[in-house]
């Protein structure tokens, strides 16, 4: 389902023509090309070799077709290295302007008219959008010059998170499309170290990331409002410029928010010795929290929490030296939905811990010496479901004003 354009047609053709008449040309890598471009089809074509693959050794791979953009490399190498002879030889007089004729044919042909879009019309609908992010991304570079290194707002995972309100998939990526120098937090692999600090960074409280994000180097902060509503973007917004004490750069769209957190960062280091800042600074890069059986934050006015499922699990990835003494701290106000008492199984290094939870909230105030490399808390509940109507989610114990941290 995937048009390779002309130049890649008659290649394709050559390729096969090659394959076909059984007989090897004096080019070992267009001989070599054949049997990949065969090899190629076979593979992606329905009932192909892929789908032997996934019936008798694994399921996992998928969307097999996208071997055409190596069959379309294939056929346009080959047709490259045809055409290099071709001006090459004696007649090169002549094969320049017919090449070029049919080069310019081939640029033409690969606008989809049939669909409805023009040139004109692709440049009508994005040009005001392009120019705007142009302009937002190159005003940043000129603020925070070479050393510029933003952190990007929301949490994003990559690749194929899916859309979150209004922003698609790699629209966070159009910082270093138009930027030479500054460095960008959006990108890394999901389930990957960058990743995951990410996730946890903005897990955090506005206050508690932005001394984070100066701590680890970042001296700016972007902010896509297309995943927030308007309320959502206007708080968030509002509470960075009551911290920083900064105003906001806004894109002539409306769409993308900046703040410089020159100042804010200046502010806050001196607050520390050097040795000190360098300690924080490690702390905040090399000690890695993670966790899994805890629903996303939630909020009302002044009032955070998250639910739990009936068991969860804190990893703690400790990547600092050995001689480097920290320690894990969680405190938080733990509610079941009912008045029976039921039990909060804390486990950590083979030790046990219970607490009774119930609608009146328990104080949970845990600390615990981490080692080097993975440390693992596990929480558990023999707590009722709680009934949730519609909601789909598995809710056993809510979180409230949760505080974690690294001593």
């Amino acid at each position: 389902m995937e048009y390779l354009g002309i130049i890649g047609i008659i290649g394709f053709i050559y390729l096969l023509w090659i394959i076909l008449k059984k007989e090897k040309t004096n080019n070992n890598l267009i001989n070599l090309l054949a049997l990949l471009n065969i090899t190629g089809v076979l593979l992606g074509v329905v009932s192909g070799f892929a789908t032997i693959f996934s019936i008798l050794v694994s399921a996992q791979i998928r969307a097999y077709n996208r071997i055409s953009v190596f069959i379309a490399y294939f056929c346009i190498l080959t047709m490259a290295m045809k055409i290099n002879d071709l001006i090459k030889g004696k007649n090169k007089k002549l094969w320049v302007p017919l090449l070029s004729i049919l080069f310019l044919f081939s640029i033409w042909e690969q606008i989809p008219f049939a669909s409805g879009i023009t040139y004109a019309d692709s440049t009508k609908k994005y040009k005001d959008k392009f120019d705007s992010d142009k302009t937002f991304i190159l005003q940043i570079e000129k603020i925070l010059g070479n050393d510029g290194m933003i952190f990007q707002l929301p949490y994003y995972k990559f690749p194929e998170m899916g859309k979150v309100k209004d922003l698609d998939d790699y629209e966070m990526f159009k910082g270093y499309l138009f930027s030479d120098n500054i460095k960008w937090s959006y990108g890394g692999y999901k389930g990957r170290n960058s990743d995951l600090w990410n996730r946890y960074i903005t897990s955090l409280s506005v206050k508690e990331m932005l001394e984070k994000i100066s701590i680890a180097g970042f001296n700016g902060i972007y902010i896509d409002r297309k995943a927030y509503t308007e309320d959502e973007y206007t708080k968030l917004e509002n509470e960075i410029s009551e911290i920083t004490k900064e105003k906001s750069y806004i894109s002539n769209d409306k769409d993308l928010v900046f703040f410089d957190l020159t100042n804010y960062n200046n502010n806050l280091k001196n607050r520390y010795s050097k040795e000190q800042l360098e300690n924080e600074k490690n702390k905040v890069l090399k000690v890695l929290i993670m966790s899994e059986g805890f629903y996303e934050n939630e909020q009302l006015e002044n009032k955070k929490w998250k639910w739990m499922k009936d068991s969860s699990s804190i990893v703690i990835e400790n990547n600092l030296n050995e001689s480097i003494n920290v320690n894990y701290v969680l405190e938080s106000v733990v509610f079941s939905e009912y008045p029976e008492n039921s039990d909060l199984i804390v486990e950590f290094n083979g030790k046990k811990y219970k607490y009774l939870v119930n609608n009146k909230g328990t104080v949970l105030n845990l600390s615990f010496k981490l080692i080097k490399g993975k440390n693992m808390i596990r929480l558990y509940t023999n707590a009722k479901r709680v009934d949730s109507g519609s909601d789909p989610r598995k809710l056993y114990l809510r979180f409230e004003n949760i505080k974690e941290k690294i001593d």
